[in-house]
């Protein structure tokens, strides 16, 4: 069994690498999916208990589904029902709570916001469980998957920054990676841009055309396949720094491969939908809809690919036209609209 003491240090970049891409893999339905994704994550994450992970749909105010349980390096059977048990008797406010709070946290370590103390610590005798290290990849309208890893003893620190930092960036391409999943089962495409791993844009269409988006999709495929390069020596922060999980707010960039075995980088449009409130503009409810489930906004700027002063442009407009005093003020309004939980208020002595 693992050190309880599990750092950032211990996981390889080419560990992250290859949870990545098989995030990535558009050729799996969404069972081989989720079996190949736990069995990519689990040298990166399991602390000795294995991990599990399934679908969500929180889309909803006042509702919360689950499906497609799978698991990894642990008894199915025992684990699916804990898992079963959990869905069937956990609070639907107790389920929203935990998986959209915060994308990267520990369940024992859960305000308690509008859900009771008394109720957390229920959930942990449901699954007899000491603590739950868990990753939201649930985009801004409630959708995706979340990852358990079960952890020996409950722990009473925090994520560090580096090991938060590294599976928040994680759970934005999880997010994004489904998104472009059930984008293209609804409306299969070509991609907007095809480019060669040097960044030559090969071909282009539509809003990709313009010189200002061809060297934007250039520079970032640069990124991409710098990222990507196998080796121990790269640093998993700088790595998931490169490899942004949108490009402009816009496209997610994906291999594929002629039939000759040609790599290209192909630039999938994959923008997320914004919700119609009328006075905003799509980059600003993207925005405001992320702000809503407490990303931050250096996260919310790696997840649109955009820089963290547009996310806060954004912000001080949305303040602004929806008439509200300020940030907080904001989110509260839209967390009401969009069905996210309040945020907390910030802990004493907190920043």
């Amino acid at each position: 069994m693992r050190s309880a003491r599990y750092r950032m240090h211990a996981t390889t970049t080419l560990h992250i690498l290859d949870l990545l891409e098989s995030a990535y893999r558009l050729d799996l339905d969404d069972d081989a999916w989720m079996g190949a994704l736990l069995e990519e994550a689990r040298p990166a994450l399991d602390r000795g208990l294995g991990l599990s992970g399934y679908f969500v749909d929180a889309s909803a105010p006042d509702s919360f589904e689950a499906w497609g349980f799978g698991c990894a390096g642990m008894d199915e059977r025992e684990e699916r029902g804990r898992w079963e048990l959990w869905s069937a008797h956990a609070p639907v406010a107790l389920k929203r709570h935990a998986h959209l709070h915060a994308p990267v946290g520990y369940a024992s370590q859960l305000p308690p916001g509008n859900v009771a103390r008394e109720a957390i610590e229920q959930s942990f005798e449901l699954t007899d469980r000491a603590d739950v290290l868990g990753i939201s990849a649930i985009d801004a309208h409630g959708v995706g998957c979340a990852l358990a890893v079960p952890d020996p003893v409950r722990q009473t620190r925090r994520p560090r920054s580096v090991e938060r930092r590294v599976w928040e960036r994680t759970a934005a391409h999880l997010a994004g990676a489904l998104r472009l999943r059930r984008r293209l089962r609804e409306a299969p495409s070509l991609g907007e841009a095809i480019l060669d791993p040097s960044g030559r844009v090969e071909h282009a269409e539509d809003v990709a055309k313009p010189a200002a988006a061809r060297e934007r999709l250039r520079e970032a495929a640069l990124r991409f396949d710098q990222a990507r390069v196998r080796g121990e020596a790269q640093d998993p922060l700088e790595v998931t720094a490169q490899w942004r999980a949108l490009v402009a707010g816009r496209w997610t960039l994906v291999d594929e491969f002629d039939r000759d075995g040609r790599r290209y980088i192909v630039a999938r449009p994959n923008r997320p939908a914004p919700d119609p409130l009328k006075k905003l503009s799509a980059r600003e409810t993207q925005v405001v809809r992320a702000a809503a489930f407490g990303h931050s906004n250096k996260l919310i700027a790696y997840e649109l690919g955009v820089a963290p002063s547009t996310v806060s442009a954004c912000l001080r407009r949305a303040v602004t036209k929806l008439g509200v005093r300020d940030r907080l003020e904001l989110i509260r309004l839209c967390a009401e609209r969009f069905g996210a939980p309040p945020p907390a208020p910030p802990a004493r002595g907190g920043s």
